[in-house]
């Protein structure tokens, strides 16, 4: 089973095990974006993702 979570800022995806942690749309007080605001693609059959521009 792959997990997928959010709601915790992070600059860049990451998959440990069964778990993929994302959201890389979060800002900085000032406005600045904290991940680089792509879209993350998730099969979950295969437990795969990639990037989406």
């Amino acid at each position: 089973m792959l997990q997928v979570v959010g709601h915790t800022p992070v600059e860049f995806v990451v998959k440990e095990e069964n778990l993929l942690t994302l959201d890389n749309f979060s800002t900085y007080r000032n406005g600045e974006p904290i991940g680089d605001e792509r879209y993350v693609c998730v099969d979950t059959i295969t437990m795969e993702y990639e990037m989406i521009d």
